[in-house]
């Protein structure tokens, strides 16, 4: 089982905050958000099938930008 993005209702982000929360892409944002939020409502559950979330263009392009940032 699986989860995807309608499964849990929007999150309130602010409207005039382009990059959410942590410098990150609001689209990221609102994926960690919405992660975190199924996790919490069902301790149980287990995320099988991750893989297809982290190995997007924009999760890898975040990424590499903090590292080069915290290495900078």
């Amino acid at each position: 089982m699986s989860t995807t993005e309608d499964e849990t209702p929007a999150h309130n982000l602010p409207d005039n905050d382009p990059c959410g929360r942590a410098g990150l892409p609001r689209k990221l944002s609102e994926l960690r958000a919405k992660l975190s939020h199924k996790a919490k409502q069902e301790p149980k559950f287990r995320f099988y099938a991750l893989y297809d979330r982290i190995i997007r263009f924009d999760v890898l392009q975040a990424a590499y930008a903090l590292v080069r940032k915290d290495n900078a």
